[in-house]
């Protein structure tokens, strides 16, 4: 919730923020000056419901953040569970990314980088802190691009597989350019 928190709205909360209830921010950013992407970033409650409503949470989803604490090796441990839980209940073509936060506590660090990185192996992975606000904008925005550079794979891919219950093949990604073709003067 700190890091979503950091995000979002660029605050920091120094007291210990629980998420009541399953919690849902919408964040617009630009990529490259051309694309608009709209996030959905969903903050379920707890890990236990999350746990047993996986499904529910990966059906749709473009992109996905397993976030561990640095400062925490039983929190570390728990990765691998969650990208098994990725791998068997989300998209195929999700994108993911792993974030180790925390990373303004470096003297009580618990994990060390090599290990993180070796478990991420060649997804994104980065080291954040929602207290600084250092790497947060960047996860965020770099598993966005990866999300809109998959999609633009898929789109280029005659043997495309359209995914989602409704036939979905995009995430919202708005092309700037084609839009103001539309809002050109006449003469």
């Amino acid at each position: 919730s700190s890091l979503i928190n950091r995000y979002v709205n660029n605050k920091f909360n120094s007291f210990n923020q629980v998420s009541i209830g399953d919690d849902a921010k919408i964040k617009k950013i630009e990529l490259d000056n051309t694309l608009i992407a709209e996030l959905q970033i969903y903050d379920p409650e707890n890990e236990e419901k999350l746990g047993k409503y996986t499904k529910n949470y990966f059906t749709d989803a473009h992109g996905a953040l397993i976030i561990f604490d640095l400062t925490k090796k039983e929190s570390f441990d728990k990765v691998k569970f969650w990208l098994g839980e990725l791998d068997a209940n989300a998209p195929k073509d999700i994108v993911h990314c792993l974030l180790g936060t925390q990373a303004d506590l470096t003297a009580d660090r618990a994990v060390k980088f090599e290990d993180a990185k070796a478990l991420a192996g060649d997804d994104l992975y980065y080291e954040v802190s929602a207290k600084t606000g250092n790497n947060v904008s960047l996860a965020f925005e770099q598993l966005t691009y990866g999300i809109s550079e998959k999609q633009k794979d898929e789109e280029n891919n005659p043997d495309k597989v359209v995914r989602g219950k409704e036939g979905r093949k995009t995430a919202g990604l708005n092309d700037i350019n084609e839009e103001a073709k539309g809002k050109g003067k006449c003469c």
